[in-house]
């Protein structure tokens, strides 16, 4: 649809990973100051921003700027994510809660491509992306009466922005 080039494709694909991996210090960083739960649900809301931005994008770099913020929002819900599981959870389930964690991933990284080749094929790509705001907005909903809030209360609340962007 897009006419793109491999150069383009390329950038599609990875700029997703070298966001989260720009970045996911930094979001432990910031749930552990500000709060996780916080950190989880505004990188929901990040991550539901990129998918938005690219099931209505006309243009290529469109596409490749709602991968980036995607990664972001990556960035701050996965390290949010574990410290929630680690908070939430007694030392005795917290190995069955991230062997859950882990088994779900699994399934979205084994299950991802069949699911966005049966949109591509019945619709369109655009659906790739649409399809995540329903279970965004559903971790959303599950987050806000499930999760209470944590951070570590012995950290300084100061922001390390020079580790930052050295990372």
């Amino acid at each position: 649809d897009l006419n793109m080039g491999t150069s383009e494709q390329a950038w599609i694909m990875n700029i997703y990973m070298l966001m989260v991996a720009a970045f996911i210090v930094a979001g432990g960083q910031l749930g552990d100051i500000f709060g996780r739960r916080a950190l989880f649900m505004t990188g929901t809301v990040v991550f539901l921003a990129g998918s938005v931005l690219i099931a209505t994008a006309d243009a290529t770099v469109t596409v490749i700027v709602g991968r980036a913020v995607q990664g972001l929002g990556a960035a701050c819900v996965v390290p949010a994510t574990l410290s929630i599981i680690d908070v939430s959870f007694s030392r005795k389930q917290r190995a069955l809660a991230i062997g859950v964690w882990g088994a779900i991933a699994g399934a979205g990284f084994a299950l991802g491509p069949v699911i966005g080749g049966l949109l591509t094929y019945l619709g369109s790509w655009h659906w790739l992306f649409w399809f995540n705001i329903p279970f965004g907005l559903l971790a959303l909903a599950i987050s806000l009466v499930s999760i209470s809030e944590s951070r570590d209360e012995g950290r300084s609340r100061t922001v390390d922005f020079a580790g930052m962007l050295i990372m």
